[in-house]
């Protein structure tokens, strides 16, 4: 539409700057939401054998909300769990009938767990590790100390663009963080993969959740096609690092993983707006 150049502000001045937000109550709201919207999806399939045992879990912490400072950590372990719900909700969506969705069921040998099992009709098992990776947000020197050094050995035809008057250090710390984060959470499950009985075995997937502000679908391709064939993309920026990173961490990819899946929701939504299964990077021809 036209500017008309007229005053449309009412006699009502915004300064950014005093807006204020009531964090404690809008996490109460959006708690109130998944209770109200994301529990009876979930408690309301018979597929989902035990849903209970997962919508419990939530409600246990969502109990918690305002009665107790919230710590970073106890904010985070809520996040987590309906991350968890809401992959349960997307994995529901994609079985078939007679599918059946188990939450962290018992496995032979061992006390460990893997978040889901998806069991087919014909007895076939399917597996799925949720994690999430939320890096945080650092625009200190330091920070961009560390992304000088990393920047130094980018290969020539693949950078990560950032500028230091724009939130250069905090941008290019996240991206980095979160290249960090696959590593470390793929090597976390391959060692869970491997405990798996043969009465147990299965294909094993990670699902890795972001809320599509620190990170997006398009930063897991590279890495996922790298943890797939064993060979870098191209255009890959991290392919100088992360080898040191896996040598630095004494980490050695088995690639016992069927695939990574990405799932999206923002931290104040209730369902996933994307659940992509076995991400892959743009099929180019160098």
């Amino acid at each position: 539409m036209a500017d008309d150049g007229g005053d449309h502000s009412d006699g009502v001045d915004c300064d950014p700057a005093t807006i204020t937000i009531d964090w404690p109550a809008s996490r109460t709201e959006w708690a109130d939401r998944v209770e109200a919207q994301l529990a009876p999806r979930l408690a309301g399939d018979p597929r989902f054998v035990n849903a209970e045992a997962l919508i419990g879990k939530f409600r246990r912490l969502a109990a918690l909300l305002g009665e107790a400072p919230e710590s970073r950590d106890y904010i985070r372990a809520l996040i987590e769990d309906v991350n968890e719900m809401a992959t349960a909700a997307a994995l529901l969506d994609r079985m078939d009938g007679q599918a059946t969705l188990h939450y962290e069921p018992p496995l032979a040998g061992t006390r460990k767990r893997i978040d889901f099992l998806v069991r087919s009709h014909d007895g076939s098992k399917a597996w799925f590790e949720v994690k999430s990776i939320r890096p945080s947000w650092d625009d200190g020197d330091a920070s961009w100390q560390r992304f000088e050094r990393l920047a130094a050995e980018f290969p020539g035809n693949a950078r990560l663009v950032v500028q230091r008057e724009f939130a250069g250090a905090a941008l290019a710390g996240q991206a980095i963080k979160t290249r960090w984060g696959f590593l470390g959470r793929t090597a976390e499950v391959e060692q869970r993969a491997a405990l798996l009985q043969p009465e147990d075995d299965g294909p094993v997937r990670l699902v890795l959740c972001s809320n599509g502000f620190d990170w997006t679908e398009s930063d897991l391709e590279d890495f996922a096609d790298f943890y797939r064939t064993g060979v870098f993309r191209p255009d890959d920026w991290s392919r100088n690092a992360i080898p040191l990173f896996l040598e630095e961490n004494g980490i050695v990819f088995t690639r016992r993983l069927a695939g990574l899946c990405y799932l999206q929701r923002s931290h104040d939504a209730v369902f996933a707006s994307r659940f992509s299964l076995d991400v892959s990077g743009p099929d180019f021809t160098w």
